[in-house]
């Protein structure tokens, strides 16, 4: 039936309304193009009867809620149900067809078959699409997290990034064309929607038991183990860190680690800058809007408190980690610098972060001997102005770690030795290992300095 479908009248959208958008309301060239993904329902129709209208919907779609934090919870929740359907049909259907395709070109006598079909190279584009708003919307609602997890769409998720043969078609073929490279793009964007998702798996634990989620997330970050392939691995431990109990098997952690430690590095660099557009607002559960500082690498835009969340949940797994952040991998610079230029939420997160670090005996002597560090936690815990109860109470939460050893006592002369042995100064060096020192986050620095 669907061979010989023609359509006959296409929900046309005009030119104008690209041309003249900048005076029309934004709201309302969004629910158009809502509208007609809704109109035709069916992937077989938007991908083979207009696949470039398709496309243009969707850029449209993702510029929209990218820039908008309530995107999609300002839609009805007609809308909201109409819309989760489509996703996941045209997602299923797409799967599908590349696996099909794909499973061809294996099944031939060269398994390094390279496909330049324009159709399925439509597939892929539509199918990036579709997954950079999947992880937008993830990213930014938590009502979405939740309809998603309702129409168990985890197992279907982890079915596609399951399927060797479309990892193996990545791997083999990265370098040969633009489709390949969308594909593999199309991965890490669904895996920045498990990093999300999973945040809600203790809601649903049935769901993602069902999936062998642990060791398919496992494998993906063995498969793109490359450099080139740094986010995928990073998204993969994101997810990891909220899914098990221990990290047993988390051979590659220290090495994740180091990344977070230096993404966190480079943010707070730009907050002691003050840099432009440093700060996007997010919607954060029980607490409305907030700005949070932001770090691009390699067109991903990595929150501060997300990656101190999971150096976070990291110590919090494994203990020994907690000096090689703070010294060893000179984390002391970055949370120093949060503390005293951040935000109020920023600086709620690093020290949340500090107080699990200071657990450890050496790091704990460190703070006592870092005197300015000491008495910026100090004046957090004695300023009666201080109405915030998180810095009020993980303040006096360190100090009470230091023990006698920190007391007030100690700091009597501390006005004299502030410029001395301190942590706390923003020009502080870096003793990075050696992986530090060619990394693809320079290309990034290169191309924002000669912009």
């Amino acid at each position: 039936m669907n061979k010989i479908f023609k359509l006959t009248k296409l929900p046309h959208i005009s030119e104008k309304v690209e041309i003249h958008s900048d005076h029309k309301d934004d709201n309302v060239t969004f629910l158009e193009q809502v509208n007609f993904l809704i109109y035709l329902k069916s992937p077989w129709k938007l991908i083979n009867n207009c696949p470039a209208e398709t496309l243009n919907c969707l850029n449209r779609i993702i510029n929209f809620s990218f820039k908008n934090t309530t995107s999609f919870d300002h839609l009805s929740e007609e809308k909201k149900s109409d819309l989760i359907e489509i996703l996941i049909d045209y997602f299923k259907y797409i799967h599908e067809s590349l696996h099909e395709s794909f499973q061809k070109s294996f099944s031939k006598k060269s398994p390094k078959t390279i496909i330049f079909d324009g159709l399925t190279q439509n597939k892929i584009q539509i199918l990036l699409k579709f997954s950079l708003i999947m992880w937008t919307w993830a990213d930014k609602s938590t009502d979405f997290c939740i309809r998603m997890h309702e129409t168990k769409f985890v197992r279907v998720l982890f079915k596609f990034l399951n399927d060797s043969i479309l990892v193996e078609s990545i791997l083999s073929h990265l370098s040969s064309n633009d489709m390949y490279l969308n594909l593999a793009l199309s991965y890490k964007s669904f895996l920045g929607l498990v990093h999300h998702l999973s945040k809600l798996e203790h809601l649903f634990p049935d769901q993602w038991k069902d999936t062998n989620c642990i060791s398919c997330l496992l494998s993906l970050s063995h498969e793109f183990r490359n450099l080139k392939f740094l986010e995928i691995r990073m998204l993969v431990y994101f997810s990891l860190i909220n899914l098990l109990d221990d990290q047993a098997e988390l051979s590659e952690i220290r090495q994740v680690v180091e990344d977070v430690i230096f993404l966190v590095s480079k943010c707070s660099a730009k907050i002691v800058l003050e840099e432009a557009k440093l700060r996007r607002v997010y919607k954060i559960e029980n607490e409305g809007f907030k700005e949070i500082a932001v770090v691009g690498s390699n067109e991903i835009l990595w929150r501060l408190t997300e990656l101190l969340n999971f150096l976070l949940k990291t110590v919090d797994l494994n203990e020994k980690l907690k000096y090689d952040i703070y010294e060893g991998m000179n984390g002391k610079v970055s949370l120093s610098r949060i503390l005293y230029y951040g935000n109020t939420i920023e600086k709620e997160h690093a020290l949340k972060l500090l107080w699990k670090l200071s657990m450890d005996e050496f790091v704990a002597n460190m703070i006592r001997n870092d005197l300015s560090l000491y008495s910026y936690l100090l004046g957090l815990s004695k300023n009666q102005f201080n109405k915030n109860k998180t810095l009020l109470k993980y303040s006096n939460y360190i100090l009470f770690l230091l023990g006698p050893n920190g007391s007030a006592t100690k700091v009597v002369s501390i006005n004299q030795q502030l410029n001395r042995n301190s942590s706390f100064s923003t020009q502080s060096g870096f003793n990075y290992s050696e992986r530090f020192k060619s990394r693809l986050y320079v290309e990034e620095d290169i191309s924002q300095s000669t912009a």
